[in-house]
């Protein structure tokens, strides 16, 4: 991406408020990612959003003119939704939501891929967040990257082999620090992996970090 929309956020002048849609099971109250089980992701940006000369329609202009400047290059189809797109292409990333509401600022996109995210983001994961990978995939498709100890999210030690029999399950690698927000249920993570909720995690900077969930 030309620029994060972490930067873009601090940068806008003037004064406007967007209406906020209502709260999608995919979104997030912090800045964090939520993977859905068909292992697209739902990336939420939440920033202060608090100054008098912010200007939250500029934000969503140029939030949408960076989607469409990245659909562009990947798929030649400038556009920032589904319903935009006549022919049935499917679309890397598209605009979910841009709102300000309790002078914060909140934006959602949605991700084909985890490739798709740090492209788009990329001076935001690899500069601030100091990483460079987010991949979601079947565990029986990622099983052979798999490695370090392990526990359930009960914390109790599992080995390798017992995570890899559940081949549907599905598989996150990243290595920046985060919040991660699942559709379902967290089964095993890496010990360096923080267990928030039942569906939600925490992961550390500079560090390879794995989530296994169901």
């Amino acid at each position: 991406m030309r620029k994060s929309i972490i930067f873009a956020m601090v940068t806008l002048m003037a004064v406007s408020v967007i209406g906020c849609k209502k709260d999608s099971k995919y979104d997030l109250d912090v800045s964090g990612v939520y993977i859905k089980n068909d292992l697209s992701l739902v990336g939420t940006f939440v920033e202060p959003f608090n100054k008098s000369y912010y200007n939250a329609t500029e934000l969503k202009l140029m939030v949408e003119d960076e989607i469409k400047a990245y659909n562009k290059e990947k798929v030649n189809v400038e556009a920032v939704s589904e319903k935009d797109v006549k022919d049935s292409i499917n679309l890397p990333i598209t605009l979910d939501d841009v709102a300000v509401k309790d002078k914060s600022a909140k934006v959602v996109i949605t991700y084909d891929s985890g490739e798709d995210y740090i492209s788009f983001n990329e001076s935001y994961v690899i500069g601030e967040k100091q990483g460079t990978t987010l991949n979601v995939s079947l565990v029986s498709d990622g099983a052979n990257s798999l490695e370090g100890e392990f526990v359930t999210e009960k914390g109790e030690s599992v080995t390798i082999q017992d995570i890899t029999k559940n081949g549907d399950y599905k598989l996150i690698y990243v290595d920046f620090g985060t919040t991660i927000k699942v559709e379902g249920k967290v089964c095993y993570i890496s010990t360096n992996v923080t267990v928030e909720d039942k569906d939600t995690v925490t992961t550390v900077d500079g560090e390879g970090s794995f989530i296994i969930f169901n």
